[in-house]
């Protein structure tokens, strides 16, 4: 079960973070978030060592990686490494469940069906603690990328 993914070919941490509207990042909640990244290069290693190794039948593995940066951490590298910096706006988780509530109360008088933006921005909007040490205990794959390195290979290519 791996996590949000992301490498050279999808880097899209900033549109889990929140909403991007140009240079502005409207975050959902006040940036303490984790998001569950899972860098492209630590799923393959996982993936490769499995392939060749017997593993518990019945085993469901979280596959994150073990150093889970916060959505303020995320935002603060982004603008380190990427010529298009952004401009984070924090707005509290209740803000967004009142405006997405009255969003889906206007659908449902205006098209007589319920909306269903509470629901999504109640999944998007959850921090993602998995914890990996089932994974760890069981798999011996100890050249994991810390999620600093991994940004840096993912910017570096973006900007090639």
């Amino acid at each position: 079960r791996p996590g949000l993914v992301y490498g050279p070919e999808s880097n899209n941490n900033l549109q889990n973070a929140g909403v991007l509207l140009g240079r502005y990042l409207l975050v959902f909640g006040m940036g303490k978030r984790n998001l569950g990244l899972n860098y492209v290069q630590n799923l393959a290693g996982i993936v490769n060592w499995a392939s060749g190794n017997p593993i518990p039948s019945g085993s469901i593995f979280h596959v994150v990686d073990s150093d889970q940066p916060t959505v303020k951490e995320i935002i603060k590298e982004h603008n380190r490494l990427s010529g298009d910096k952004i401009k984070p706006i924090y707005i509290p988780i209740f803000v967004w469940k009142i405006a997405f509530l009255l969003v889906d109360t206007f659908m449902l008088f205006k098209q007589k069906k319920r909306g269903t933006f509470s629901y999504k921005f109640a999944s998007n909007s959850k921090t993602l603690i998995f914890s990996n040490s089932a994974l760890k205990h069981n798999i011996k794959c100890s050249d994991e990328i810390n999620w600093k390195e991994a940004f840096v290979a993912t910017y570096r290519t973006d900007n090639d």
